[in-house]
């Protein structure tokens, strides 16, 4: 129940977050760059030991 609880608190302070930037109270930030992928990240690792 805490999960459930805690999703629809973090959609409820998104969609704040979204219409406070679309009315100029927050600067628009630039979302952070994705994280690889476990098979990036094992790939990688793999090239790495050659």
């Amino acid at each position: 129940m805490r999960e459930l609880l805690e999703l629809a608190i973090d959609k409820g302070v998104r969609k704040f977050v979204t219409r406070a930037q679309k009315a100029g109270l927050f600067p628009v930030t630039p979302s952070p760059p994705p994280f690889p992928s476990d098979e990036e990240l094992f790939e990688k690792q793999i090239e790495d030991m050659e």
